[in-house]
């Protein structure tokens, strides 16, 4: 065994507090031993395995270098909720070739009417994962129908718990068909508020220019919880006419509200939600909200920007990395019209394709009291 790894487990089992510099050579893939772990770790009390779990997270989130996959897979084991639904958690950064067997994980989890409504409610959210993978880019989920239908026949299942039914809509709308779209509507009917909620957060995620008008009335809810949900979908949606609204709601009460505001005028752009975002800068004296905002700025000015300028700001000569400022007076040299057309493209796919992932770990970052 790896002296490293042999070291950690042996930290583990120690009375010493936890230290995470000690705990992440468990985080090697390459070198994890899953035997040896689970040997360990299921031998060590409860609460210092919650304690481990948490510690686990926290080292995911700080040191992109450590891989906790296999960790977290045998962590989905654990006889106590409270680590399993870490364990989901750590989860959701998981390589793309777990994404299929996390699936299969989180269905189990999902349809087991015994297991706590807890984890079940944490593995529907972990399944919006592979489903947007699926949606978004080249995964191929082969089991992708058997997720969404079971996302779906939760929610109808009006014998589950709330927490559960909501969740599992939320994950399903990251693939709006006819399906998903009824399971929207009906919820956002729903009397329960906490249902209505998840219909808002839903309509954002599944994309559809029909929830646009739903949207904008609900940016003046007086719940800051589905002001904020509808802020954050208005974002998603891209929908410019909702920039007035939004606009508003840089002065809103709650600060939440005020700050994922400021997000989705940055997501949707145009020279009004820019100039709003500015003379909100100007005003801040807040340092961190200062440097979200610029971002906010930044984001703003890049989606406003036309096609043409965008080619205009780049130009791919020789090399397709190097990038060189071309105004109208270069017009006339000759340059690589394919090479750059290719190179574009790619730089184009992966910016949005980061952005979005962005989005999606701010979201199930959040705890979920603060309205996931």
């Amino acid at each position: 065994m790896d002296k490293q790894f042999s070291a950690a487990l042996q930290h583990l089992q120690s009375d010493e507090p936890l230290s995470t510099p000690k705990l992440a050579a468990l985080g090697d893939a390459y070198r994890f031993d899953e035997q040896a772990f689970r040997d360990t770790w299921f031998a060590l009390p409860v609460e210092r395995r919650r304690q481990a779990a948490a510690a686990f997270l926290d080292l995911a989130e700080v040191d992109t270098a450590t891989d906790f996959t296999p960790l977290f897979f045998v962590l989905l084991d654990d006889p106590d909720p409270e680590v399993r639904m870490q364990a989901v958690d750590g989860l959701w950064e998981t390589n793309t070739a777990s994404l299929l067997r996390l699936a299969r994980r989180l269905l189990a989890f999902l349809r087991d009417t015994d297991e706590d409504p807890r984890v079940r409610a944490r593995a529907a959210v972990g399944l919006a994962r592979p489903l947007l993978e699926h949606v978004w880019t080249d995964f191929e989920l082969a089991n992708f129908e058997e997720v969404l239908e079971t996302l779906l026949r939760i929610f109808h299942d009006t014998s589950e718990p709330l927490e559960v039914r909501r969740r599992a809509l939320e994950s399903a709308a990251a693939f709006s068909n006819d399906a998903v779209r009824a399971a929207i509507r009906q919820a956002y009917a729903s009397p329960e508020h906490d249902m209505r909620v998840s219909a808002i957060f839903a309509m954002g995620r599944a994309g559809d220019e029909e929830w646009e008008p739903i949207v904008r009335r609900e940016l003046n809810n007086p719940s800051a919880e589905i002001r904020y949900e509808a802020a954050r979908a208005a974002g998603h949606l891209g929908d410019q006419d909702a920039v007035p609204a939004l606009i508003d709601l840089l002065a809103d009460v709650d600060p939440q509200v005020r700050d994922v505001a400021i997000w989705a005028l940055g997501e949707i752009g145009t020279e009004r939600a820019i100039k709003a975002l500015e003379n909100l800068l100007n005003r801040t004296t807040d340092e961190e909200l200062a440097e979200y905002i610029e971002d906010a700025i930044e984001m703003a000015r890049f989606n406003t920007m036309e096609v043409a300028d965008m080619l205009d700001f780049f130009t791919f000569e020789d090399d397709p990395e190097s990038y060189v400022e071309w105004g109208p007076e270069d017009e006339d040299e000759d340059f690589d019209n394919e090479a750059y057309d290719e190179a574009y493209d790619e730089a184009y796919d992966d910016a949005y394709e980061e952005e979005l992932w962005d989005e999606e770990d701010e979201d199930e970052e959040e705890d979920d009291e603060d309205w996931i």
